[in-house]
């Protein structure tokens, strides 16, 4: 095949094509980020505090501190006091940041996950398009303002997009190898990925779990998905062994917990009365949670069309602000003629942006 030409491979750098350059690109990734964050790898918002405090928890081989004996001097938004001193966030992330606390250097594990994530962008559109699109898409990816502004973070979403690339990875292998290990790598990502942000993973799961049960009874392989959906459902019991150990009770979740007795606000649904109490909290933390009523009492059912408008307009920002304006309209011709996956890839990320 190769001997007849096709005149669109013939056309591309060959260097393109080695199996070390995703690893270069992904190092390049998080040689930037790791540059932008250099001037202060501390955590600037209390989500990320809250991270990091419970992957102290983790590293010191605890599930949670004992509750202080003075809460009130130890409140942080996002963190029970009592019963016990823990984050209220899932596990996932904070585990993934071990690491890092063991070595001292808490920024490693986001900044390798930068990594990973750009490596896989890069092999993904090298993938589904040809190897001078992955390194377009690699460019673009990683010098979007978005990206440049949330990746030097200890946001959990370093962790939950790294882990769906993988997971749209290990499917197009899955499907064209039929290894097993494929499918059990797309399980254990999308397990973690539940464990790390599980609404935003919910909607990737859908989708993608649609496609591989049509290929799984395509394939007959009825086995190997019942070792896929066994190592998936091993990786989720960490969820009731976190909240026992939270909560003391496997059935109340330590983000339900906290929402219930300090953000009330914080929760599904439309057409909800905001609720801004809950129990007493410094000045500046009961003002953060006037601020979750205010968004509550905002999202409305008739509102939906207009939240939706306004966040694809910052989603369009981080990719295409300021001189990169121009890019938009190529981005938007390349639609037409996207692959099958890049069209599954697109209609994915819509969806988790629609469910949210």
């Amino acid at each position: 095949k190769r001997a007849c030409g096709e005149p669109r491979d013939l056309r591309q750098p060959a260097g393109l094509s080695t199996p070390w350059m995703p690893w270069a690109l992904g190092a390049v990734s998080a040689a930037l980020i790791g540059w932008i964050w250099s001037s202060a790898p501390l955590p600037l918002v209390a989500d990320e505090a809250a991270y990091l405090f419970q992957a102290e928890n983790f590293a010191s081989g605890r599930w949670s501190s004992p509750a202080p004996p003075l809460p009130e001097f130890f409140e942080q938004m996002h963190v029970l006091t009592s019963p016990t001193f823990a984050s209220k966030y899932p596990p996932g992330h904070s585990l993934l940041l071990v690491p890092g606390m063991w070595l001292g250097l808490p920024p490693l594990i986001p900044l390798l996950l930068t990594g990973v994530a750009g490596a896989l962008v890069f092999l993904l559109a090298r993938r589904v398009a040809n190897p001078a699109v992955g390194l377009l898409s690699w460019l673009l990816w990683t010098t979007a303002p978005g990206n440049l502004v949330y990746r030097p973070t200890f946001f959990s979403e370093v962790s939950s997009s790294a882990l769906w690339l993988l997971g749209w990875w290990a499917l197009l292998q899955w499907r064209d190898t039929s290894r097993r290990g494929w499918l059990l790598v797309l399980s254990a990502s999308t397990a973690w990925g539940l464990l790390t942000r599980p609404y935003t993973i919910l909607f990737f799961l859908v989708p993608v779990g649609i496609v591989v049960i049509r290929w799984v009874v395509a394939k007959r392989v009825w086995g190997d998905f019942a070792r896929a959906l066994a190592l998936g459902a091993l990786l989720l019991g960490i969820v009731p062994l976190w909240s026992a150990k939270t909560t003391g009770d496997w059935r109340d979740l330590p983000v339900l917990r906290y929402n219930h007795t300090t953000l009330p606000s914080d929760g599904l649904g439309f057409d909800r009365e905001a609720d801004p109490g809950g129990r007493p909290l410094p000045e500046d933390q009961a003002q953060v949670r006037e601020n979750y009523a205010r968004l509550t009492r905002a999202h409305r059912l008739r509102s939906i069309p207009q939240i939706l408008g306004i966040r694809l307009m910052v989603i369009g920002a981080d990719m295409w602000e300021g001189t990169r304006l121009f890019l938009f309209a190529f981005a938007a011709v390349g639609l037409l003629s996207l692959p099958r996956e890049g069209y599954f890839a697109l209609a994915s990320a819509f969806l988790m942006v629609l469910g949210h």
